[in-house]
Parts: C-alpha cells; structure tokens; sequence
C-alpha cells in the first residue's frame, strides 16, 4: 500500500561497480584477502599516550567521527571523555564508551566511520555523531582534503597504508583473510558494499518480520533445514526494502516525493501504468502533508524483485479474475509449489511471501517451497568462465544423452550443491544401456502371451513383492521431492533385482513347452517392464518414451507414457514365506553364477553336479523346487545338505 512507501535519505548499502543502492537481501559475506592495520591515534593533552585501533579499511580514517570504548574496558578507563587526534588529519574527535564494542574483537576499540558498515551506522544515530561522505558512488575518495581525493577506494586504501608507516602512525601490518559484505545477488559483480546516505524509496518491511516467520513456519519446506534459513534471515533483517535502483531500464518507480517534507504521493487508482515520474506531472499540486509546491517525480526504476514478487498473483490471474484466483491462493494454498534456489531466499522467497501477504490480507502465495542447491564446476567451486570450470551440458548429450545428464543432476539430494562430473552421466548411461536391451530382448516375447492360469513360484512371488516395495518407496519419495532416493530404488531395482537376478534365473522358463509356466513369467516380465518405465519416466522422459512408442503405445493407447497412469498398488497379498524363500533361491542362483565366472566357465556351460548346503528349515523346499536352480545354471544334478551357512560347490565333470 501506499503508505508502507517511504522516501528517506538513510545510509543504505551501495554497490560502487553497478553505481546503484542495494537491498539487504541482495548481499552476503564473502571471503577476501586483505590487511589488517594497527593504527595509533594520538591522545590530546597526552604526551606519548595513543589508543590503537585495529582496521581492515585504513581509508576511511578521515571520515572518523569518534573513538568507542566499551565501559567495563579498564585498558582505556583513564581516557573516558577525553579526545583523539585522526592521523594525518589534525583533527579532534571525543572518545566515548558504548556497551555494544567488543572488548575481544582487535584491540577492543573501534573507530566510527561514516559509514564502514551497519554497526558504523547505530553508533552515528545513538551518538548524534556527525557524517562525512568520502566514498563517492562510482567508488572514488573525496571530500578529504588530502592527497587521496580522486583515488579509487583500493588505491587510497593502499596510500594511506603507506602515509600512516612514514609518520609512524602504523604499529603493525598483517595478511589476513576475512569476511567482507559483498553484491552477491549478480556473479559477474561481488564487489564489497559501501555505506552512502542517498535518497531512495523504502518499502517497511521489518516490522511485518514476525508475521513472515509466522508465515514460513506454516509452509511445507523441502528440505525441511531450509525453514531455518529463511527464519534466521528474515529475523535479523534491520532495515527496509530498498526499492529503488539507479539503472537505465526496468519498471519507473511509479510514485512522486516532497523535497521538503520527504512525503510519498501516489498515482491515481485508475491510472494506466507504467508511468514514468520524471516526465510526468503529479495527480496534486501542493504536498498533502506540508503543502509544499515542491514535488518531484524520479528517474529510478525499481528493484527486479518489485516485479518478480508478484508472480504468484499474476500466475493465478489474482487480478484479472479474482475467484479463479481465490482456488488457488488460500490461507494455507497447500496447491502451490514454489521451486527456487537456495540464493534467493532471501529475496524472492522473502518478498513474494511479503507483498502476497499485504496484498491478499493474509493469504499465502504457495503452501509448500522446494529448494534446489547448484550444480558446482568439476573442482567443488562456482562455476566460473574466468576459472574455466564451467560445464556446458550440450558438450555431453551427443556422447551421454540428455536423459543420462538429468540422472547426474537429479541423482543428488535436492537443495546441496554438488560438482558436475562425467562419469556420473557415463553411470547413467549403462544403466539405460541395460534397460535398453533388456526391453529389446523382451520384445520379442510380450506379444501375443497365450491367456492361461497363472502358474507362479517363489521367485515369481518374489520379484512382484519386491516391485511393489520399489512402486511404494519411489512413491513415497517422489512425494516429499527426495528424487536422488526414488533413482536410487528404481536403478537398484531395474539393475541389480529385475536384470539380473530374476530375468537371468527365468531365461530357460520363458522359451520351455510349460505353457503355464512360461506364459505367468512372460506376463511378469511384461507389467514389471511397464510399471519400471512409468516409475523411470519423469527422470528419463526421452529413453521411456521411446520404448513405450515401441512396445506399449498400441496395446495402452496413450499418445505418450507420460499421458499414462502412476503405477497403482498392487492388491494381491503374498505369503511372506513363499517371499522367503523366492529370495532364498535368487540367491542360490546369483552364488551359483558367481562361482562359474570365478571357476572361468561360461554361464551356459553345463555343470555335472553341484553340492549345495543351505539351512536345515529350507531344505524340504527347496528340494521341491530345484529345478528353479538346475535350469538356469544347466547343472544335472543337485545334492542338498543342511548347514549353518549358505554354501555351493560346483563340479564340472
């Protein structure tokens, strides 16, 4: 509303490399080399007496405004009310105490300069401390008087460096690495932010901070960590909503301000937007709050997020039809899923919740936020062409394919950055390899099973148990977007329990003369192959799709199997020991193959006798069924023994 707009001349962060105000969302901390800079400031009326100020920004000393102390600080109790002499300034400023310095942070006393950063700015408003601007907004020193003006801020900061040695002011020098408040929203900028007082337009906003936590904590956050971030963020805002840039192209900020009493006039309900303020006279005359005839229109345009943090009113027609609208957003609007990156929770997350609440009276814009973190270069950093890191994916899809690069990408827990690297998607790859030719190889005996009773054994039983336990995790993951564990179960399902161990035990049942027999395992194969795609298709949409046109699309109908059905529970309810005992024999015949390759006989070859020992309750059945063993290892003859463990020897001739 209007009245949440306001215009003041605040100190706000300034980015000198884009030449515009920054919001505080629009920062965070980076990690820079730099120095750390003793500094000695002469006591007045003291011979020989100096407090030492530890600064990492030795320019900003002719912008000094006073000395701070903390007042239990018994090193420094002797100069309360005293005054310092700014180094190669001649200039007095009174030394204070306030409670907020940190005895154990340099040398427990600071220097307030306007502005080096937040903390600069409480001590200049609680202490009514003067302001001397000497950064200009391209980043130039000025307004000192000394040799510095004219010098960029990295330049100064090293001159001045050197001046305060020459005179002896410079106790002691040190490298350091240390966290420096940067433009981090832009990559390409991540320049360190400046403290300027300029004339910006203001959205309040940090007094609506606990209803926007109140807000988060309804939401559904995947991953659920995420809330944290957005609460801790959003409770330690301590200024407004910046929203005014002092760029060449984005939306005008569509209001006008009085230049005496700072007052915000507004458009008219009816007016047709954008309007641009600089060539537009305002709706009144004189200022409604001082009568001032001095109104002004700007030439600011406003922050990207002004835009962006309407999407969910205009995605949901908010104003062009407010009832279809009103389906969606609710007081919880568990329909809406907000997908975004980690980075911008602070202001895309923040603002659309913000502006949605206000314009809505309270509704929420999306019931449930999912974060993703960001695909990182081969080295574990940023992405960078300057490093040469980056990844562009279309270097892999002639060599790897799309669908292989999405399992690279979605394999990783949503919301953690990760590196990019080849040989994941070459991982991918195999295993669409192998569901590629598992289908080419049931082709060729899906069509046409003959209709019989269903003649299952326990592996059969065995590997629809363990389907449905992948359909019933995938599901469940799928439903909480936890994608890296629904790949997983569908690659260790697909690979290692359908390829092979059920298909390569059931090979000789498919092509015998029991019609019963080989039909139930050909129809097994059939929907189990079926439910697989459907489950593989939103990670692998490509590969699915084509073997779904080949093999499914006349007997399904569907224009595509993403047109088709989620697989639906299986129903039938199997004995938990006939499962038992399905995976007691897989496992007998994956040992059994096991040891032909380790005896270097081919798989096919045939075996005259294998002893066997498995536990004495599983004897009698698998007596009964045997040949589920005999056939796929092509051994003659089996002798069974009970022992504590299961065991197998092979004997060839």
């Amino acid at each position: 509303t209007a009245g949440d707009v306001y215009v003041d001349n605040f100190p706000n962060m300034w980015c000198t490399y884009c030449g515009t105000s920054i919001a505080q969302a629009e920062t965070g901390y980076l990690e820079k080399k730099g120095f750390m800079n003793w500094v000695k400031f002469p006591i007045i009326g003291e011979k020989d007496q100096f407090i030492e100020i530890a600064t990492s920004r030795p320019e900003l000393i002719p912008a000094c405004q006073a000395i701070l102390i903390h007042p239990k600080d018994n090193r420094y109790k002797k100069f309360h009310g005293k005054k310092a002499l700014i180094p190669l300034l001649e200039k007095e400023i009174p030394i204070i105490i306030d409670k907020d310095v940190d005895m154990e942070f340099g040398t427990g006393a600071v220097m307030n300069c306007t502005f080096g950063d937040e903390q600069d700015i409480k001590w200049q408003q609680r202490h009514s401390l003067p302001i001397s601007s000497i950064v200009s907004p391209d980043g130039f020193i000025q307004n000192t008087g000394l040799r510095y003006d004219g010098m960029l801020i990295k330049d100064a900061q090293r001159e001045i460096s050197i001046d305060l040695n020459k005179e002896g002011f410079m106790a002691k020098q040190e490298r350091i690495k240390h966290r420096v408040l940067c433009h981090t929203e832009r990559g390409d900028c991540e320049t360190p932010m400046e403290f300027l007082t300029t004339k910006q337009y203001m959205i309040k906003i940090k007094d609506y901070a606990p209803d926007l936590i109140k807000a988060a904590k309804k939401m559904k956050w995947y991953p659920k960590f995420f809330l944290r971030r957005a609460t801790d963020w959003i409770g330690a805002l301590e200024w407004d909503w910046i929203i005014s840039r002092q760029r060449l192209f984005g939306t005008p900020i569509p209001f006008w301000s009085c230049s005496d009493c700072n007052e915000v006039i507004a458009p008219l309900e009816d007016s047709e937007f954008p309007i641009d303020t600089s060539i537009t006279p305002p709706p009144v005359k004189k200022c409604p709050k001082c009568g001032s005839s001095n109104l002004k229109g700007t030439q600011d345009i406003c922050d990207v997020w002004v835009d962006s943090s309407l999407t969910a009113l205009i995605i949901t027609k908010w104003y062009e039809d407010p009832e279809f609208a009103k389906k969606w957003i609710t007081k919880n609007s568990p329909a809406i899923l907000r997908l975004q990156g980690h980075d911008i929770i602070r202001t895309w997350y923040t603002y659309t919740t913000f502006r949605t609440l206000k314009l809505t009276d309270g509704l929420f814009p999306y019931g449930n936020v999912l974060i993703n973190g960001h695909v990182l270069g081969p080295d574990s950093t940023k992405m960078s062409k300057s490093k040469d890191n980056y990844v562009d994916p279309r270097d892999g899809i002639e060599k790897y394919g799309a669908d292989s690069i999405r399992q690279t990408i979605l394999g990783k827990k949503v919301g953690s950055d990760f590196p990019f690297q080849w040989d994941k998607a070459q991982h991918g790859k195999s295993f669409l390899q192998k569901l590629w030719s598992i289908s080419r190889y049931l082709s060729i005996f899906i069509e046409d099973i003959p209709v019989t009773k269903p003649k299952y054994s326990p592996i059969d039983i065995w590997i629809l148990s363990e389907l449905e336990n992948a359909r019933k995790e995938i599901t469940r993951t799928m439903d909480i977007y936890e994608f890296h564990s629904s790949l997983k179960v569908i690659h260790e399902f697909t690979w290692s329990k359908l390829c092979d161990n059920y298909l390569e035990s059931v090979k000789p049942i498919i092509r015998s003369d029991d019609l019963a027999r080989s039909s139930t395992v050909k129809q097994i194969l059939k929907d189990t192959l079926w439910s697989v795609l459907r489950l593989l298709a939103p990670f692998c949409p490509h590969v699915s799709e084509a073997i779904y046109l080949n093999m499914f699309k006349d007997e399904i109908g569907k224009i595509s199997i993403h047109a088709t059905e989620w697989p639906a529970k299986d129903k039938k309810k199997y004995d938990p020991e006939e499962i038992k005992l399905g995976a007691l024999l897989i496992e007998i015949i994956a040992l059994g193959r096991q040891h032909k390759a380790n005896m270097r006989i081919a798989l096919n070859e045939p075996i005259k006798l294998a002893k066997i020992t498995i536990p004495k309750e599983y004897l009698s059945q698998i007596k009964e069924h045997q040949e589920l063993i005999k056939l796929p290892l092509h051994i003659s003859e089996l002798k069974l023994t009970s022992g504590e463990e299961l065991a197998i020897m092979l004997v060839k001739e």
